[in-house]
């Protein structure tokens, strides 16, 4: 894989947005059905009971085994590699139990591109991660945060898509931790949670569904880090970030206006 994930035929990830193609995340193994069965195979014998691991492992009762988070889950393995600036290269490696790291050398006699002393910290790296299925659901919660550097958010959010695009039943657990706990648990907290809360009555009703409002995230991204205190990298990555959110939205509403128009047709 060459530091440009377009140059190489193989590649089969996601690549970070226009102006900074230089990031890229890859998706290398993933839990197979095989895995899954061993899963089953050990939360059976945790009661006392066998399995016929002949037996296929349906999508609802692999989100069951994923939703109950329980100890067999960190059986299911995935080895994603990605194309990162070292400075966030630095944010994954504070996640350390369930996940190993594999992280490409600056050592000055290891390359002779740069003198690593000399280099800025946004100089990209090959990271590579071993990390169980607990683990990545740990660190979706810590990274997808809006208090997170939009940077590691936004690798965050290609790391999801490249595992949900192999593995679909993991989409609904990597969620920000507000998400996750209906309740924000930072020292200091963007806000996010607290008004699609009251927006959205979900104090009342945890299973709501939590629809982003764009320009609430705008506002909120603008205080949190302001427009003059970003780079021109994480300026980029969060005009995405908002595309990505405005068009979640359009989903969202197409979805509502079908389920309004499919009730009034029923009556």
């Amino acid at each position: 894989m060459s530091d440009t994930a377009t140059e190489g035929e193989s590649f089969n990830g996601v690549c970070g947005p226009e102006g900074l193609e230089g990031i890229w995340v890859e998706v290398l193994k993933w839990p197979t059905s095989v895995d899954w069965q061993w899963v089953k195979f050990l939360a059976m014998n945790t009661v006392g009971k066998d399995y016929d691991m002949e037996t296929e492992m349906t999508p609802q009762l692999k989100c069951k085994y994923i939703r109950s988070e329980h100890s067999p889950i960190r059986y299911l393995q995935f080895v994603i590699r990605m194309h990162i600036p070292y400075c966030d290269s630095v944010a994954f490696c504070r996640h350390k139990l369930g996940v190993e790291h594999f992280v490409q050398s600056q050592r000055n006699d290891r390359q002779d591109k740069y003198d690593r002393y000399q280099e800025p910290q946004g100089h990209y790296v090959k990271h590579i991660m071993l990390i169980n299925a607990q683990e990545l659901m740990f660190m979706a919660r810590k990274r997808l945060c809006r208090m997170a550097s939009p940077n590691c958010r936004r690798i965050m959010e290609m790391i999801k898509t490249a595992v949900t695009s192999r593995c679909p039943e993991f989409e609904e657990f990597l969620v920000p931790n507000c998400e996750y706990l209906h309740k924000c648990p930072e020292f200091k907290s963007c806000g996010y949670w607290k008004v699609q809360a009251d927006l959205r009555g979900l104090r009342e009703d945890p299973d709501i569904e939590l629809v982003p409002d764009l320009e609430m995230l705008k506002n909120l991204d603008d205080k949190i880090n302001p427009p003059q205190d970003r780079g021109p990298v994480e300026t980029k990555l969060l005009n995405e970030l908002e595309k990505e959110v405005a068009a979640e939205n359009a989903k969202i509403a197409i979805e509502d206006a079908k389920r309004i128009f499919d009730g009034n047709c029923d009556k």
